[in-house]
């Protein structure tokens, strides 16, 4: 009976298999491409590119595999659909990487949602959908809640990005410590390193503060020099990132930073203080 059931199984695979071979050979080429990690020299524009055109590739041709899977058609086609909707949306945020405008920065933090939202939609109209579809009110419940998920979603990050950030308050202490020239200068590295390379940048507000009280500078002098140091904060890594994404991230992180401490390094230097490395 065993023997019986896997011919029968091979039997109903095998035929299907053959006769899409063209669509899982493209399937896998957009897997490969999809793969392909250009070399960091050049990728920046190019890499986002060719991770998209894979994913819209291998959602194409999965898409046809998929609807023409021989069991119940309409299930398939949801299923088919959803899967294409999904790279689509991948690539889509692959290619968000090309811009550093808000819309592109909200569709790359937004991954995680989306896909999360996709799932839970097709889930919905595959399996809870027909289950319930005699009682339209619930229907229409269950799809406003949908709706209301995204734009709850949609409204909570436009008004984020909009809402003014304001700048922390910025408390130095006044009593005076005998420290080491040396010892200061160490730390001032120190912070600026962790700043530069981990993106860590209590440390480094802490020791600026503190050179520029001893050195006589007001509160509020310090704080508008630092303002910039304050309210910066690292661009965050999306969920399900690739890997060029992180290392292209990480990178731009590095050099945003480092535009920053070069600002505050310039003003210092204007007035006369030298912290440069």
């Amino acid at each position: 009976a065993y023997s019986i059931s896997r011919f029968s199984t091979f039997a109903l695979v095998y035929p299907f298999v053959y006769s899409m071979d063209k669509y899982f050979l493209l399937f896998f080429i957009g897997f490969a491409i999809a793969r392909v990690e250009i070399p960091f020299e050049v990728h920046r524009l190019v890499q986002p590119a060719v991770s998209a055109g894979g994913l819209i590739i291998m959602g194409l041709f999965g898409y046809f595999i998929l609807t023409n899977l021989p069991i119940d058609p309409e299930r398939t086609q949801k299923i088919g659909l959803g899967f294409l909707v999904f790279l689509v949306i991948l690539a889509a945020t692959s290619l968000a990487n090309l811009s550093e405008s808000g819309a592109a920065k909200w569709l790359r933090n937004s991954r995680a949602f989306l896909l999360s939202f996709l799932v839970l939609a097709v889930v919905y109209y595959i399996a809870i959908r027909p289950r319930i579809l005699e009682r339209s009110g619930l229907v229409n419940f269950m799809e406003w809640v949908l709706v209301g998920i995204f734009l709850l979603k949609f409204s909570n990050d436009l008004r984020k990005s909009v809402s003014v950030e304001e700048v922390e308050a910025v408390e130095v202490h006044r009593q005076r410590l005998s420290y080491k020239k040396d010892e200061m200068l160490e730390r001032l590295r120190e912070a600026r390193k962790l700043f530069l390379e981990e993106g860590k940048k209590s440390p480094l507000i802490a020791t600026l503060s503190r050179i520029l009280v001893d050195a006589g500078w007001s509160e509020d002098r310090i704080a508008a020099l630092i303002s910039p140091l304050i309210s910066y904060e690292d661009e965050k890594m999306p969920k399900f990132s690739f890997g060029w994404e992180k290392n292209m991230i990480e990178n731009k992180n590095k050099k945003n930073r480092s535009k920053i401490l070069s600002r505050i390094e310039e003003k210092l230097s204007k007035e006369g203080v030298g912290i440069g490395s």
